[in-house]
Formats: C-alpha cells, sequence, structure tokens
C-alpha cells in the first residue's frame, strides 16, 4: 500500500475505499433484482416476456 499513500492523501484512499465498497453493494443488489426479474420472466408468457 505504500504506493497508493505516495500516489494520494490518506483522505482520498479513503474516499476510494468506500467508493468501491458501495460500487460492490450496489452492484450486488442489482444482480439480485436482476436474477429475480429473470426468474419470474421465464415462467412468463412469450407475450410477457416479449412484450407484444
Amino acid at each position: 500500500m505504500p504506493l497508493l499513500e505516495n500516489l494520494f492523501s490518506p483522505g482520498t484512499t479513503e474516499r476510494l475505499g468506500w467508493m468501491l465498497v458501495h460500487f460492490l453493494w450496489q452492484a450486488a443488489a442489482v444482480a439480485l433484482l436482476l436474477a429475480v426479474l429473470l426468474m419470474l420472466l421465464r415462467r412468463a408468457g412469450a407475450d410477457v416476456r416479449y412484450a407484444t
């Protein structure tokens, strides 16, 4: 980690870390919602899946 500490101030490094944490939980939430949606659509008829 000394390279990051030399490139960025401690506050910037901390903000980047929190940004990564928030990105990961938000991406996991979107992936979960997409998985549920796809599971529900799998059981639906073609007219619902293709919105006709």
